[in-house]
């Protein structure tokens, strides 16, 4: 009837109409109208819910299809099939720019909200089911959505009935805790297919068991750097038994362009999940109390109050770790690998210490 098609226009097309119209996609179609441009990123979308195996929100789709429309639009006028989640996320050995992620939330005009989307990678041990656990908790503070995905290694595996035990049991937890939840099975390289979906959610959990043992004083795995170095989103590592009530928080920052990915999620957290925060600046050569000057003139514009503001000596990681413990932080908020730009191989950076040494949950932004 009427109303319903009213409702339709005002809630489900123009708000899509309007981002089109900020992320300037029609430029790149100058003989198409704004209708015709809705009906395109519908079908691009529909492509992109068939490889994923999940469903993306019309928004979230323009948002994300937006650079491959400027990149290649061309490309996109056509069906492509699996191709066009490589049209979408080419390949790129350092990952995308810093920020980015932030950019194409704050595109999506949602501020009550940073983590919509989770996405959880599960091979049915018992260490995943404890990461999911966990998992779950964040999704309930965020009225998110947990995205599963089970890594086979053949098309045969994908009809194993471990695959459909692995769902069964991911939907159960869900259901139990009342969090909406979708699971795909995708051949391939676990870590690889977390970086290659990464790109249509908000956060990516792991406990980085797919990748290494997290043996104490060895380097992590060239599986832990390339998903840390290349996903496009923040990471969220949890413990192997989730227990952390994750109200006690401790940002690093040294100013770096990472480090202020890391302080505006600070702000977030701080704000929406009422958490303690405490921040450390660590002066070096290259970092003084100016930076923890910057954040809190940041965190002060955002309304958050109450922050402990600490300067540390290096070594980095030493100080780091030792303020976390004397703090009882038991969520540690960093920006990427190395408090200044280091080659992310190098052995002893800081994420790398903490990541071996902190036992509790660790969220890594880019």
């Amino acid at each position: 009837d009427a109303e319903a098609v009213v409702g339709w226009y005002d809630n489900v097309y123009m708000p899509v109409i309007l981002l089109i119209r900020e992320q300037g996609i029609l430029h790149n179609f100058p003989e198409r109208t704004e209708a015709d441009l809705y009906v395109l990123l519908s079908e691009r979308r529909e492509e992109i819910e068939t490889a994923l195996g999940w469903q993306i929100d019309a928004k979230t789709a323009v948002v994300n299809l937006a650079p491959a429309f400027d990149r290649a639009p061309q490309n996109m006028l056509s069906r492509l099939g699996g191709r066009l989640m490589e049209v979408v996320a080419p390949g790129l050995e350092d990952g995308p720019p810093v920020g980015f992620w932030r950019e194409q939330r704050e595109a999506l005009h949602r501020a009550d909200v940073l983590f919509d989307d989770i996405l959880v990678s599960l091979q049915g041990t018992e260490a995943d089911w404890h990461l999911l656990d966990g998992v779950i908790e964040v999704a309930k503070r965020e009225n998110g959505r947990l995205l599963a995905i089970n890594a086979v290694a053949s098309e045969a595996e994908l009809s194993d009935p471990r695959v459909e035990e692995i769902e069964a049991g991911f939907q159960q937890r869900c259901q139990a805790s009342g969090v909406q939840g979708e699971f795909a099975a995708e051949v391939g390289v676990e870590g690889e297919i977390m970086i290659r979906r990464a790109a249509w959610v908000d956060l990516v959990a792991t406990n980085l068991t797919f990748a290494t043992e997290l043996k104490p004083r060895l380097p992590l795995s060239s599986g832990v750097d390339m998903l840390i170095q290349q996903c496009p989103r923040p990471i969220l590592v949890l413990p192997g038994v989730f227990e952390s009530p994750m109200d006690r928080a401790l940002l690093g920052y040294d100013g770096s362009p990472k480090a202020r990915e890391a302080l505006y999620v600070a702000a977030y957290l701080a704000s929406c999940w009422q958490l303690h925060l405490d921040v450390v600046t660590v002066e070096t050569d290259f970092t003084s109390s100016a930076a923890l000057d910057e954040a809190r003139q940041y965190l002060t514009s955002c309304g958050v109050e109450n922050v402990n503001y600490l300067m540390r000596s290096h070594p980095i990681a030493d100080a780091l770790l030792e303020t976390a413990v004397s703090r009882e932080s038991n969520l540690l908020i960093v920006g990427g690998f190395g408090f200044r730009p280091v080659r992310y191989m190098m052995v002893g950076s800081t994420v790398d210490r903490a990541l071996r040494e902190f036992k509790q949950p660790i969220l890594i932004c880019r």
